[in-house]
């Protein structure tokens, strides 16, 4: 299976970082693969959300991790918190397929899961279904913090998943 690999870990002004910080500020991005659609990177991530192989979530975070442990693109991240699913899509799969690669990355890092931070307030339409820039529309309001954490480090340098 070919699968194709991004070296997004090693530039903090990589392509990804690129567009998505012309949607919304970020100071880092990274993805391990580039998506096309009929791809086995499609498959792969479709398996992991609609099939319930969670085991997909486990297994890519196993090989991210180790790349990126080292690398500046991470340097001062403090943790790791997983983008939440709607109630009712959470019950209707039965999992979150981020929360298992979250958890699975964080051992890989040695940091910590802070799932208490991000609720979705808003109920989306499937995002699959819809174009790149439709998406960013859709939820551009379906996620809200659930408190304030006083830190000593700028909070900009944790990662959202």
């Amino acid at each position: 299976m070919s699968l194709p690999l991004t070296d997004h870990y090693l530039d903090t002004s990589n392509v990804l970082w690129e567009k998505l910080n012309q949607m919304l500020p970020v100071e880092r991005a990274i993805a391990l693969f580039f998506f096309q659609k009929n791809s086995n990177v499609e498959s792969l991530l479709y398996q992991l959300k609609y099939r319930g192989h969670q085991q997909i979530g486990t297994f890519l975070a196993n090989w991210l991790g180790p790349q990126i442990k080292n690398t500046k693109v991470f340097d001062g991240v403090e943790a790791l918190i997983p983008l939440p699913l709607h109630q009712e899509r959470l019950r209707q799969r039965g999992y979150n397929q981020v929360q298992f690669f979250t958890e699975a990355l964080a051992a890989q890092l040695e940091l910590p899961v802070v799932d208490d931070l991000v609720f979705r307030k808003k109920k989306t339409k499937q995002l699959a279904k819809l174009k790149s820039n439709n998406r960013w529309e859709e939820v551009s309001d379906a996620f809200d913090l659930k408190k304030i954490i006083l830190m000593e480090k700028n909070i900009g340098f944790w990662l959202m998943m």
